[in-house]
């Protein structure tokens, strides 16, 4: 899976207990953004935004294509 994006860099942060991936969204700079992480209710991927951090419609999309990634990856393993 992609780790370096224009504007951002994914951490994994998943735990050995854990089912799902975990991924923290940094900025360039080290700020954290968001994390990318399973959501149950909704059964799939998704993004959680840290408070008063704002992205532009290319970061966005490159978030977007993450959580697809990550998405494909767990159809692929079923």
């Amino acid at each position: 899976m992609k780790t370096e994006y224009k504007w951002f860099t994914l951490k994994d942060v998943s735990l050995p207990s854990r089912k799902t991936l975990w991924f923290q969204i940094k900025s360039k700079h080290g700020k954290h953004l968001g994390d990318i992480c399973w959501h149950t209710p909704w059964r799939q991927y998704c993004f959680f935004a840290v408070e008063r951090t704002v992205f532009n419609k290319e970061c966005l999309s490159d978030i977007q294509d993450c959580i697809t990634q990550l998405m494909d990856e767990r159809k692929i393993k079923k």
